[in-house]
């Protein structure tokens, strides 16, 4: 009974700093499965469980706060999850490390660049600016430029899939750091795009039935389905009313720690 209960303190306050920048936490989840001694394919199907139940928990309390942009999250959702799909095909083709390395340089990168103030004007060539398009959210309005945003979210979506994660975790940085989204926009959004990447990954794993074994850890999964809810709900109800500049100070700082961790976990 031991094990629950790690489970549910663990997840339970990893989904609430997770739910604040509009992650699902996928990066923590298996990889702690798997060193608490569960097999791999238990530990990938938990953290789905997971993933979706901390979602759908900061999805639900971002909406009401009207903070999602459903226009942005079409822009930048779909070029990010095909060439994911087409990366995880053509990953044998790839070394691993290679691209590994590439995500983690970008994760750095961004991380440090979120630290500083954005631009109040940005400057796109004048035969670029012709595609560029405004996306209004409230009171509010940002100018996505489609050609650099599909090149660069395609890229990191193919590298992502490349080395077998979701690539949420660039989504944030480029919102805000390449289409001047607010960072509290940006994170309510994201949150709606890992909840439909974390959807699609569990109806695979259920429709393989790998979910449905008699030997399943039914306690498990109902105690990482609560814990990471209850998480992912106070997360975002925290994150609702923090300041942007102290948000996007901790989606920085949480960037670069989990830039590490994977720099770690590879070492290991």
């Amino acid at each position: 009974m031991l094990l629950p209960i790690v489970i549910a303190l663990l997840f339970g306050a990893a989904s609430s700093i997770f739910a604040m920048f509009g992650l699902g936490g996928g990066l923590f989840y298996a990889p702690t499965l798997v060193l608490l001694g569960l097999p791999p394919s238990a530990a990938a199907f938990i953290s789905l469980v997971a993933i979706t139940s901390t979602s759908i928990a900061a999805f639900t309390v971002y909406k009401k706060a009207e903070k999602v942009s459903w226009k942005l999250a079409a822009v930048v959702d779909p070029p990010t999850d095909i060439m994911a799909f087409i990366g995880g095909i053509y990953a044998y083709l790839i070394e691993r490390e290679a691209a590994l390395l590439i995500l983690v340089a970008v994760m750095l990168i961004a991380g440090w660049l979120m630290l500083k103030p954005t631009p109040s004007s940005r400057s796109t060539p004048s035969w670029l600016s012709h595609f560029n398009i405004v996306i209004k959210h409230g009171d509010q309005k940002f100018i996505v430029n489609l050609p650099i945003t599909v090149a660069v979210t395609a890229a990191i979506g193919f590298a992502a899939g490349a080395v077998g994660i979701t690539g949420g975790v660039f989504k944030v940085p480029l919102m805000v750091l390449l289409c001047g989204v607010p960072i509290d926009i940006a994170v309510a959004t994201s949150s709606f795009m890992v909840l439909l990447t974390a959807i699609f990954g569990l109806a695979g794993h259920l429709s393989a039935q790998a979910a449905f074994s008699a030997e399943a850890p039914w306690l498990l999964i109902a105690t990482a389905a609560a814990a990471t809810f209850l998480g992912g709900a106070l997360g975002a109800l925290k994150a609702v009313k923090v300041e942007k500049t102290k948000l996007r100070k901790g989606y920085s700082i949480l960037t670069l720690g989990l830039a590490f961790f994977i720099i770690l976990k590879e070492l290991l």
